[in-house]
C-alpha cells in the first residue's frame, strides 16, 4: 500500500459516521452553518443545540449509544452570555472528561484579544470570529472541513475508547 491508499484510507475514517455538534443560540446563524454544512458535508450528522444544557443532553445521548461522539464541536462563546460558553468549554476540556479529546472550535462576534486568550487558556482548539457576509461563511466551512475532515486524524472516540 502506498502512502496515498494510506491517506484515502484516513479520510474514510474521519468522515464514517463523523458527527458535528453545533452549539448557537442564534437561530439565524443556526440555520445558515446548518444548511452550509448539508451542502459542503453531506456525510456529516449535524448535531444541534441552543443552550449549555442541550448541549450536554446530546454529547450524554452520544454516550450511551455505540456510534462514536462528535468528530469537532463547534461553540458560540455566547449562548447567549459568554459565562455559558466558557462553562462549557471549561467543562468539556476538564481533564476527566470523556469529552477533552473532541476539538472545540469557538466561534464569536468578538474580536477582544481578552475573549481569544481565555478561549485558548480554557483548552479551545481553535477561535474563529464569525463571518459577516454569506461568500466569507461558505469560504470558513470549506477551510473547517479541509482541515478537520480531510487533513487531521482524530481519533475515534466510541464506546469501547471512553474511560
Amino acid at each position: 500500500m502506498n502512502e496515498y491508499d494510506n491517506s484515502q484510507t484516513t479520510v474514510r475514517r474521519n468522515l464514517r459516521r463523523a458527527k458535528i455538534l453545533l452549539v448557537e443560540d442564534n437561530p439565524d446563524h443556526q440555520l445558515l452553518i446548518r444548511t452550509i454544512l448539508r451542502t459542503l458535508m453531506p456525510e456529516v450528522e449535524l448535531l444541534t443545540a441552543a443552550t449549555v444544557e442541550e448541549a450536554l443532553a446530546q454529547l450524554a445521548a452520544c454516550s450511551s449509544l455505540p456510534s462514536p461522539f462528535p468528530r469537532l464541536i463547534l461553540l458560540d462563546v455566547y449562548l447567549p452570555s459568554c459565562d455559558d460558553g466558557w462553562t462549557l468549554l471549561r467543562h468539556l476540556k476538564e481533564p476527566t472528561s470523556v469529552f477533552r479529546l473532541i476539538p472545540v472550535t469557538l466561534l464569536s462576534q468578538s474580536d477582544k484579544s481578552a475573549d481569544i486568550q481565555t478561549a485558548y487558556q480554557l483548552g479551545a482548539n481553535s477561535y474563529i470570529v464569525k463571518p459577516v457576509d454569506l461568500s466569507q461563511w461558505q469560504a470558513y466551512f470549506e477551510s473547517l472541513q479541509q482541515y478537520w475532515l480531510h487533513t487531521v486524524t482524530l481519533p475515534l472516540l466510541g464506546q469501547t475508547q471512553r474511560s
